[in-house]
C-alpha cells in the first residue's frame, strides 16, 4: 500500500507491465498527491472527486517496449492520454488511487513551505470567480468578434 507520497513531474509514475496488481494506491480514505492530475476538490476536503490512474497506456507499452520511449512526447501520445480520461475503459492496468489528495496552492499537501503559503478557502473563492470573470469576458469578446466578423461580409 503507497500513500502520502508525492509524485512530482514524473514522466511515468507507475510503470508496469501487467494488467493486474496487488499494490494498491490508497488505504481508502487517503491516497498520493500526483501533479500530473488534474484534481478537482469541490467540497473542499484535501482529496480530488475523481479518481487517478497512475499507469498511462503509453506507459504500459513502452514497458514492454522501452523503444517506444522516442515517441513519449509526440501529438499521438498526447491524444492517447486525452483519450483515457475521457475513456477509463482504455485504463491498461487496474492500479488506481480512488482518494488521490489535491494540491494545497501552489505546493503539494505535507510541504512544510505549503501551510505558510497557502491561500485560506476564501482567497480560493476569490481566485475562483476571477478566472470566471476573465472566461466570461473573452467569451463576450469572442462571440462580439463573431457578429462582426459576419457584418462586414
Amino acid at each position: 500500500v503507497f500513500v502520502r507520497n508525492n509524485f512530482i513531474q514524473c514522466d511515468y509514475p507507475v510503470a508496469l507491465d501487467m494488467r493486474r496488481t496487488r499494490n494498491q494506491f490508497d488505504d481508502g480514505r487517503l491516497g498520493n498527491y500526483w501533479s500530473e492530475h488534474a484534481a478537482y476538490d469541490l467540497d473542499d476536503d484535501g482529496v480530488s472527486d475523481q479518481e487517478y490512474s497512475p499507469v498511462s497506456a503509453f506507459a504500459f507499452l513502452s514497458k514492454q517496449s522501452p523503444d517506444l520511449t522516442l515517441l513519449a512526447k509526440s501529438p499521438a501520445v498526447v491524444a492517447l492520454t486525452a483519450a483515457e480520461r475521457v475513456f477509463p475503459a482504455l485504463r491498461p492496468s487496474e492500479a488506481v488511487d480512488h482518494f488521490p489528495r489535491v494540491a494545497v496552492w501552489p505546493l503539494p499537501p505535507d510541504s512544510a513551505a505549503a501551510d505558510a503559503g497557502a491561500p485560506k478557502s476564501g482567497m480560493r473563492a476569490r481566485f475562483a470567480v476571477a478566472g470566471a470573470t476573465v472566461f466570461a469576458v473573452i467569451g463576450l469578446l469572442s462571440g462580439w468578434g463573431l457578429v462582426q466578423g459576419g457584418r462586414a461580409s
